[in-house]
């Protein structure tokens, strides 16, 4: 489990071997991440959890806390385009 904060303050990624990441609310297929929760923060998340997301290889598959698995390339594409605004 890697800390992961910016959506909330008590975020979490939570990784099963190699290829799989359950990442709750910070990633999310077909969205952006939504910072404007109680404790959320924008700025947390592109200093300390977009590092690590960006990191990871685009083959893993991940396991969002909605919506529909996906690998994360394809999820990345969200990662810009709707941060601020979702």
């Amino acid at each position: 489990m890697q800390s992961a904060p910016g959506h909330s303050r008590g975020g979490a990624l939570i990784f099963l071997d190699d290829n799989i990441l359950f990442s709750g609310d910070n990633l999310v297929n077909g969205a952006g991440v939504i910072c404007r929760t109680p404790g959320g923060s924008w700025k947390t998340y592109c200093e300390k959890t977009r590092p690590l997301i960006d990191g990871l290889p685009d083959d893993m598959c991940i396991m969002p806390g909605h919506g529909d698995s996906a690998k994360l390339s394809e999820i990345r594409k969200y990662l810009d385009k709707f941060g601020r605004v979702l």
